[in-house]
């Protein structure tokens, strides 16, 4: 991992700052990837189901939000790629339909 690589800061504190925004798109990745595993849709059925774990995550940010802004914050950010991720499913669907499908 990447912050096991870099040398302590003076006192044993937190990673460098440097490495904190790295650190969080591992997380992001990670969260990402592991959240479904394998799944199976067909062509025509388009990003339902990624707008559904986008809609998961953002109730998830609504409710730590005000306590945790990080993690909701980080959340908010999963459930974008969800949505990117919707979209690219939807234009592989329409592009399925234009085939003569």
């Amino acid at each position: 991992m990447l912050a096991s690589s870099r040398p302590p800061r003076p006192g044993g504190s937190a990673p460098r700052r440097a490495i904190h925004g790295q650190f969080e798109e591992g997380l992001h990745i990670g969260r990402f990837n592991s959240r479904r595993g394998i799944t199976t849709q067909s062509p025509a059925d388009g990003g339902a189901q990624e707008r559904t774990l986008a809609a998961q995550h953002r109730a998830w940010a609504g409710r730590v939000s005000d306590r945790w802004p990080r993690t909701g914050a980080f959340l908010r950010r999963v459930a974008d790629h969800y949505d990117e991720w919707a979209r690219r499913e939807d234009d592989q669907s329409e592009r399925f339909g234009d085939d003569g499908h």
